[in-house]
């Protein structure tokens, strides 16, 4: 028997809606505007991550976490608009925003899910499943039914096993040994692994300025681990000459 608080299993039920909507703002923006555009919109979800985590987990934003974030949306904005910033050209203003609202719904379910205290398998069971039922209510008054194919049931096991199963689990204990806000970090490196499968799947080629944007999204992480030490390293210091 699983020993269950009532805020706990609303923490639970909160997450699994956030992830719902994550993936319905999602699927909705690929309705009204090109893939490239609604994923890279889609990528300003370590932001959201960092922003929110402030006054839901009260972390403090120094200036090493400003400047990983800097960084990384630098590089995400440079592969969005291929270093013509300054004639940024978006299609469709509702596809634009859902991929925001997916962006945001991103944010609040990382900081959410890292209050979880719960067992990892239990607590993507019960996401999933409020995941899966706010589907089929949306699926039914939205769409209507189609029997799959072969390939779309491969399609689905496999986003199914790579998405949920194995990449809930694994970043779900990521959450719960470091801030959220070095996660986000982790997740500008999103764009970049996308850039790779393009270009090996695809056979498409990178601009320089999408090689400039991978190295801003590379360096973006270390810099928050560079700004620790260096500010344990000034706590020892300080300790040192106060005779500790």
């Amino acid at each position: 028997m699983f020993s269950w608080k009532l805020s706990e299993l609303a923490l639970l039920l909160m997450c699994g809606t956030f992830a719902f909507l994550y993936d319905f703002f999602y699927l909705k923006s690929l309705e009204r505007i090109p893939a490239v555009e609604a994923s890279m919109l889609n990528y300003l979800f370590p932001i959201f991550i960092v922003l929110l985590a402030i006054p839901i987990h009260k972390e403090k934003l120094n200036r090493y976490k400003m400047l990983s974030v800097a960084m990384g949306f630098l590089g995400t904005l440079l592969l969005l608009t291929k270093g013509d910033i300054a004639n940024i050209n978006f299609t469709n203003f509702r596809g634009d925003l859902y991929a925001v609202l997916a962006a945001v719904s991103w944010g609040l379910f990382t900081n959410f899910i890292k209050k979880n205290q719960k067992d990892t398998i239990v607590s993507t069971f019960v996401i999933t499943s409020v995941a899966f039922l706010l589907s089929i209510g949306a699926t039914l008054l939205s769409s209507r039914f189609i029997v799959p194919q072969r390939t779309d049931f491969y399609g689905v096991v496999w986003l199914s096993m790579s998405n949920i199963v194995l990449g809930f689990f694994l970043y779900f204990r990521a959450l719960r040994y470091s801030p959220a806000s070095l996660i986000a970090s982790f997740t500008f490196f999103t764009p970049f692994v996308t850039l790779v499968f393009i270009v090996f799947l695809l056979r498409e080629r990178l601009a320089v300025t999408d090689y400039l944007a991978a190295l801003l999204i590379i360096f973006s992480v270390p810099i928050q681990k560079v700004g620790s030490l260096i500010r344990k390293k000034n706590v020892i210091v300080g300790l040192i000459d106060l005779g500790y």
